[in-house]
C-alpha cells in the first residue's frame, strides 16, 4: 500500500465516518492490516483495510512544465497504476450498517458516509502534487447468520484509486537574464 493512499482512508474513516451526535466512531479503531478476529472483536466499531494492485500500464502524456525561481521541473506521466481497495467495517450494532428506518436523526451507516465522501471528493494530491483520481467500487454487507460470528456484522466497499509513476527532469534557469530588442542579454 502506498502511505499517501493510506493517509487518504484513515482521513475519511477517522474524521468523515460520525454517528447522529457528530461523534467519531472509529478515531482508534483504523488497521492497515487486518487484525486478528479477536482483536477485531476487543475493538468495535472498528474498520480494516486491504488493496489489490493491478499492474501498471504505460501511457502517454504531455509533458507538464512547471517553471520555478532557479529550475524548470519538466514532468511526465510513465504508468498508470489501479488500486483497489477494499474497507470492512465491523460492529455489533445493526443500524452502523443498514439505515434505521424508524429513527429518521439516526446516523447514516457507515458504507453510506463513505460513499456521501467520495461523491464529493472525486481527487485528492499526493504530498508530491499529483492528482489521484477516486471512484467507488462495489459494497454492501453480510447478513448470513452462518457468517456471523459472535452478533458481529460487517459492511464493505470498494474505492478504486487511479495514480500514476512519473519522471522528473530538473533544468537549471537563467535568472539573471533579460530579454531586449535584438536578443538575450
Amino acid at each position: 500500500m502506498i502511505l499517501d493512499h493510506i493517509t487518504y482512508f484513515q482521513n475519511i474513516v477517522v474524521s468523515n465516518i460520525v454517528d447522529g451526535a457528530a461523534t467519531n466512531l472509529l478515531h482508534d479503531s483504523f488497521y492497515e492490516i487486518v487484525p486478528s478476529p479477536s482483536e477485531i472483536t476487543n475493538n468495535l466499531p472498528c474498520c480494516t483495510l486491504s488493496s489489490l494492485v493491478s499492474p501498471p500500464r504505460a501511457v502517454e502524456t504531455d509533458d507538464e512544465r512547471i517553471v520555478e525561481e532557479t529550475t524548470i521541473r519538466i514532468v511526465k506521466k510513465e504508468y498508470e497504476t489501479t488500486h483497489t481497495y477494499t474497507l470492512k467495517f465491523f460492529s455489533k450494532d445493526i443500524y452502523h450498517h443498514i439505515e434505521n428506518s424508524d429513527d429518521p436523526d439516526a446516523m447514516k451507516p457507515f458504507v453510506v458516509q463513505v460513499h456521501d465522501y467520495l461523491h464529493n471528493h472525486k481527487h485528492f494530491t499526493k504530498r508530491n502534487g499529483h492528482t489521484v483520481s477516486v471512484r467507488p467500487g462495489i459494497f454492501g454487507y453480510l447478513d448470513d447468520a452462518n457468517i456471523i460470528k459472535d452478533g458481529i456484522y460487517m459492511s464493505y466497499c470498494q474505492v478504486v484509486l487511479t495514480d500514476g509513476l512519473y519522471s522528473e527532469r530538473i533544468i537549471p534557469r537563467i535568472t539573471d537574464a533579460h530579454f531586449e530588442q535584438g536578443g538575450l542579454y
